[in-house]
């Protein structure tokens, strides 16, 4: 058998339940690895940033960096991500359940790329190798363990171009009516997505 068979007979064996079930074992191992560390491992600087935001949400009403009172309102940050973990104050304290929910976004992103892939090119192998590249990739899978909004905007990132891809195609208002909707989500979690929109 040939290289070159060898590699199709292996990209045919990849099917994209296969992939996504990849990329969840990867990522929870990694989860697993940071967790066990005993370090701050799921936290970076501006960590702590979207943490207060949505801590004095809860606690205070207000949307303030600091991280105790005297509350100042804090005018530089973008919503969507505090947002993104405000629910998780409810249940978690301790905020390693967020890292969770971005494993689950991060499955999503790699369908949407799957998807995404195989709308631009109408090549399943294609398709599954786009979906098996973001399954593997690294910074991907480091990024959705650390309490930090690059997962979430990735994801909107991907959904943008997906829905980009089939409103070109179909020529369907409703599509382009998701490009907004999930564009004007990803300026709200980056503004550097006006970069990518403008």
């Amino acid at each position: 058998m040939s290289g070159s068979a060898k590699i199709n007979n292996l990209i045919q064996a990849c099917t994209i339940q296969r992939i996504i079930f990849l990329a969840l074992g990867i990522r929870l191992i990694w989860y697993a690895l940071v967790f066990w560390s005993g370090s701050d491992g799921f936290w970076l600087y501006d960590s702590n940033g979207y943490w207060n935001i949505a801590y004095n949400l809860k606690e205070y009403g207000d949307y303030s960096l600091n991280p105790e009172p005297p509350l100042i309102t804090d005018y530089f940050r973008p919503p969507l991500y505090p947002l993104f973990i405000y629910p998780t104050l409810w249940f978690d304290a301790s905020g390693n359940s967020i890292p969770m929910l971005q494993i689950v976004l991060d499955l999503i992103t790699c369908w949407l790329v799957y998807k995404s892939v195989l709308a631009l090119t109408q090549r399943e192998n294609f398709a599954r190798i786009g979906g098996l590249l973001f399954a593997l990739n690294f910074p991907a899978i480091v990024f959705c363990n650390y309490v930090l909004s690059e997962t979430l905007f990735l994801l909107l990132i991907t959904a943008f171009v997906y829905f980009t891809i089939h409103a070109l195609e179909k020529f369907s208002l409703k599509y382009i009516f998701y490009c907004g909707i999930v564009g004007g989500l990803a300026v709200l979690c980056k503004p550097v997505a006006f970069l990518l929109f403008g």
